[in-house]
């Protein structure tokens, strides 16, 4: 089991339910199911000093006024993860896979729209954290 939990959310279940109808989702599903997780309260996961992430798809996360935004919340876009990993080259290219994000090859998949390139977005906890992957051995 990976040392992190990926938490379902009412929200989240729907729209899986309704994507797999065929029905079009709302444009903002994601925000909703973030503030559905939130309105939980994060300290029903884990402890006030434990760190917390919230990976997204689109720079408007951090538009979103969280009511009840722990001290201990690092909130990291996708692109800036990819980025921090090729910096310790855990993957060859981050530009490979965004393009293929953006431009997908299979059939299966749509593509993405990712507004905070080229860099990614990266928000420390008030606390004060860092994304720095650990580079390999």
């Amino acid at each position: 089991m990976p040392p992190f939990v990926i938490e379902s959310t009412g929200t989240g279940v729907d729209a899986r339910s309704k994507r797999a109808q065929g029905e079009k989702l709302r444009k903002n599903v994601g925000d909703i199911a973030i503030a559905d997780f939130m309105s939980d309260g994060i300290e029903k996961y884990v402890s006030k000093s434990d760190p917390v992430v919230i990976l997204y798809e689109d720079k408007d996360i951090y538009q979103v006024q969280f009511l009840r935004r722990p001290r201990n919340l690092h909130l990291l876009s996708t692109v800036g993860l990819l980025r921090g990993l090729e910096s310790v080259k855990l993957i060859p290219s981050a530009d490979e896979i965004i393009n293929e994000m953006l431009n997908p090859t299979r059939p299966d998949r749509r593509p993405r729209v990712l507004t905070d390139q080229p860099i990614g977005i990266d928000i420390p906890a008030q606390v004060g954290s860092v994304w720095t992957p650990i580079k390999p051995k």
